[in-house]
């Protein structure tokens, strides 16, 4: 028994290996395109501000649409590359399932029982949007599977871990299973069941893009937390989710609908030329006046120069010469009265975290809207209540 124990702890260990290098490249990937895509998206709505003729306007919103749509593979990926965890606030479980169950019911068939059976006060900290994500792909698995008939069953409980097999620091988690009488799966499909693009559904003539568990598997991951599965044929599937319980949520602030103009000295620090150029055109769109460094050390130069005027600083991580981190720490030094802002798609980079933690005023996701920024500005203080 010992013996089958550590083997099937040395098959677990490599397969997380295999899905962690999967992830890397993904996650890569995913970073690349999202800065093409954030200078796509970013650009069209610029010009979709100045545009006053309908015909263009319906031209330029379709490009908008078209690259948020390319912007939802992208998360995907960044999730599964355990790199895309954006916000972190406080979510309540079974409002999320409940959430989660009415977005799916025209898709449930009447002959299909949903049973819930979930403990009250449990929460979160993580991603709204990705722990709902999470929630759908496998909600929605599961009733495809049953194809109309049977019994779709989520169950949540509170648990103390003191430190286990599966690789979860000790302290108290969130347990959520999601069970179906579906027709099961084999070895052969747990096996590949979380790696991307491998997908069942091309076997039976149906379209599928392979990315839903594997975004599952990611998503879960970013939040510290593991997703395993049992199943066997005829005997349906059993996914169990465990994530570290989280504080009570806070109500979330209001969003203005438009973008608000703004006042005040932003310096823009990014090493890609069409990112730094968008970045300035949108602050001056806002009102902002603007100025921009190519690298860490030309930004804490341009620091140096003009802190006593900043209102913020927009800084990249990712950059050649000196990095957003070692350029943080230089800025810190110089004037740590200024707000300096992350932009970046690695929200769970040890160095985005890190920022953070010692002062960062905050980060903003790329691909970023006017919008975001206008309301990100606002909040440091830079903001005036004027609709651009």
């Amino acid at each position: 028994m010992e013996e089958r124990a550590r083997l099937e702890k040395q098959v677990e260990l490599l397969h997380a290996q295999k899905l962690n290098s999967l992830g890397s490249l993904a996650g890569g990937v995913a970073h690349d395109f999202n800065n093409m895509l954030a200078a796509i998206l970013g650009w069209a709505e610029l010009l979709l501000t100045q545009e006053p003729d309908p015909r263009r306007q319906r031209y330029i919103q379709s490009i908008i649409k078209a690259a948020t749509r390319s912007g939802e593979l992208t998360a995907k990926l960044l999730a599964f590359g355990r790199r895309g965890k954006n916000r972190v606030v406080a979510v309540e479980l079974s409002a999320a399932v409940a959430e989660c169950l009415a977005m799916l019911q025209p898709s449930i068939h009447p002959d299909l029982q949903v049973v819930t059976d979930l403990a009250p006060g449990l929460h979160l900290d993580g991603d709204p949007a990705q722990i709902q994500q999470v929630l759908v792909n496998l909600c929605l698995n599961a009733v495809e599977a049953m194809a109309g008939r049977g019994t779709l069953r989520l169950t949540s409980r509170r648990i103390q871990l003191e430190g286990d097999e599966s690789r979860l620091a000790a302290g108290t988690y969130v347990e959520l299973e999601i069970a179906d009488t579906g027709p099961g799966m084999d070895k052969d499909v747990l096996a590949q069941i979380f790696e991307p693009f491998f997908t069942t559904k091309t076997q039976k003539g149906e379209s599928g893009t392979g990315l839903g568990l594997a975004t599952v598997y990611g998503i879960v991951d970013a939040h510290k937390g593991t997703v395993t599965v049992d199943s066997a044929p005829g005997a349906g599937a059993t996914f169990r989710i465990l994530l570290p319980e989280g504080a009570m949520p806070l109500e979330a602030p209001a969003r203005v609908r438009k973008p608000a103009h703004g006042e005040g000295f932003v310096l823009v620090v990014e090493d890609e030329e069409t990112l730094r150029e968008l970045a300035r055109a949108s602050l001056e769109q806002l009102g902002y006046t603007v100025a921009t460094a190519q690298d860490g050390r030309a930004g804490v130069a341009a620091f140096w120069s003009h802190h006593h005027q900043l209102q913020a600083v927009l800084l990249d991580i990712k950059m050649p010469v000196m990095g957003g981190l070692e350029a943080f720490k230089a800025m810190r030094a110089i004037d740590p009265s200024v707000p300096v802002v992350i932009c970046t798609g690695y929200a769970e980079n040890e160095e985005v975290q890190e920022i953070l933690s010692l002062g960062g005023a905050g980060m903003l996701a790329k691909p970023y809207q006017l919008l975001d920024l206008s309301d990100l500005l606002k909040s440091l203080g830079t903001g005036v209540p004027s609709a651009v």
